[in-house]
């Protein structure tokens, strides 16, 4: 009875889990926060790129839209005179490589330009002083790698609005 006990439990658990093991994962869809800009009275709609229908393209309006009961906006692509996009996660992306980015160089500079010496003419290391340069120095790396992360794109539009926004898509 211990012997089947032995071998009944890890085929019950290998059943158990063994279809989510073995299943493939789809690759994540890349959202794009987008503003289209339309109509003579240039009207900006902004959104999230959800589809790129016959003859429109669907936004799905921020949480909270101006449409409750419906999240949709849809743009006729006529009507399209400007259209920018920003990839999602750009700016929390930029703002950690700017931190980072500024925290080495504030290290790197004082490391190689602070010459303090003791009384016998010994050069005195100083990580402390380092850090905390660097964490000056992260602060305006922050502003900046954010506003390079968060950058819009223009998407040139042509006479064929949907092809041009379906080859920027594939390539980006």
């Amino acid at each position: 009875m211990k012997r089947l006990s032995l071998f009944g439990l890890p085929v019950f658990f290998l059943a158990l889990f063994g279809g989510t093991a073995f299943g493939q994962k789809l690759p994540a869809e890349k959202t794009y926060k987008a503003w289209v800009t339309s109509g003579i009275e240039m009207e900006i709609h902004q959104g999230y790129l959800y589809e790129l229908q016959e003859n429109a393209i669907r936004l799905y309006a921020e949480r909270g839209g101006m449409h409750p009961e419906n999240p949709f906006i849809d743009v006729p692509f006529e009507d399209v005179e400007l259209l920018q996009v920003q990839g999602k996660g750009g700016r929390l992306i930029g703002t950690l490589l700017g931190a980072a980015a500024g925290f080495v160089v504030g290290v790197a500079a004082n490391a190689a330009l602070w010459k303090g010496y003791d009384s016998k003419g010994r050069a005195i290391k100083d990580p402390a002083g380092n850090v905390r340069i660097g964490l000056i120095l992260a602060i305006p790396g922050t502003f900046i790698g954010r506003a390079i992360g968060g950058k819009k794109t223009t998407i040139p539009l042509n006479s064929n609005k949907r092809e041009a926004l379906e080859r920027y898509i594939l390539t980006h």
